[in-house]
């Protein structure tokens, strides 16, 4: 396990880095899968939130397209 901060080797079971005083939380001691797999989540939500602006958009131009199209007749 290593300080998220400094990135020196921390010891084990250690609340805070020996070399820089960084507190070290619960997340942090998970193994080290948990963040990957933890940015990979922010990921998918950026992604989501993303595609969501974009269908949104979308739905938007519809819904103009339909007003313009009773309007016109």
């Amino acid at each position: 396990m290593e300080c998220p901060e400094c990135k020196s080797s921390l010891r084990e079971g250690a609340k805070f880095c020996d070399q820089c005083g960084t507190e070290i939380t619960e997340a942090e001691k998970a193994p080290g899968v948990f963040p990957v797999a933890l940015r990979t989540i922010e990921g998918y939500g950026i992604g989501l939130k993303l595609l969501g602006g974009t269908i949104q958009e979308w739905a938007k131009s519809l819904r103009e397209g339909e007003k313009k199209k009773r309007k016109d007749d």
